[in-house]
């Protein structure tokens, strides 16, 4: 590795940058050049500054309104550390930990089998779920109330299983068998946690 890489990696941890540690060395470049740019470079030409009012964080209420997105591209009037300069990576990083949150947030609830041929003889249900950016798997106990994420409650109801009922044409049975499928697991739920 060379000194001048080795030296842009360093400089780029101390920065906070993100980046994946196969990134060519010019764009490594390119990136510390510009988180350091607004401190060290002058600007170019004289632009005018508005005169909006700002609000609490700082940004122009034009700027807030529209919701992150601004006109200019981002670096020119954008200080680092504002809500606006966000890159495309923490954006995603932060609707991932949204789902994830949505997802992991706890319910109480009973869930009971509705399959005749197995519920006298299964006392748990082993429920998974399990996406590119997190994953929850826990073995439910049945018929009582317990505590678990909304992901795993989602699994249970989608659930189905299938059953084969008599087929019956004009009011008469013809000894066929039809497959039908129905939910396996009932889901009630408790009383919400504070």
């Amino acid at each position: 590795m060379s000194d001048e890489r080795t030296e842009l990696l360093q400089e780029a941890n101390e920065l906070g940058l993100e980046f994946p540690s196969n990134v060519k060395t010019e764009k490594l470049r390119i990136m510390v050049a510009e988180s350091q740019g607004p401190a060290i470079k002058e600007p170019e030409s004289e632009e005018p500054v508005s005169e909006e009012p700002e609000d609490e964080t700082g940004i122009p209420n034009s700027a807030t309104a529209t919701s992150g997105v601004l006109s200019e591209p981002a670096g020119k009037n954008v200080q680092p550390g504002s809500p606006v300069a966000k890159s495309a990576f923490t954006l995603k990083r932060e609707k991932i930990q949204k789902a994830k949150l949505r997802a992991t947030k706890t319910h109480i609830v009973t869930i009971t089998n509705k399959d005749n041929r197995e519920n006298d003889v299964m006392t748990t249900v082993p429920l998974s779920f399990e996406n590119e950016h997190f994953g929850l798997s826990r073995n439910v106990p049945l018929d009582i109330p317990v505590e678990i994420e909304q992901a795993l409650i989602d699994i249970a109801e989608s659930t189905m299983m299938t059953l084969h009922k008599d087929e019956i044409i004009q009011g008469k049975r013809t000894g066929n068998k039809i497959a039908v499928s129905v939910k396996k697991f009932a889901i009630s739920y408790g009383k919400p946690i504070e």
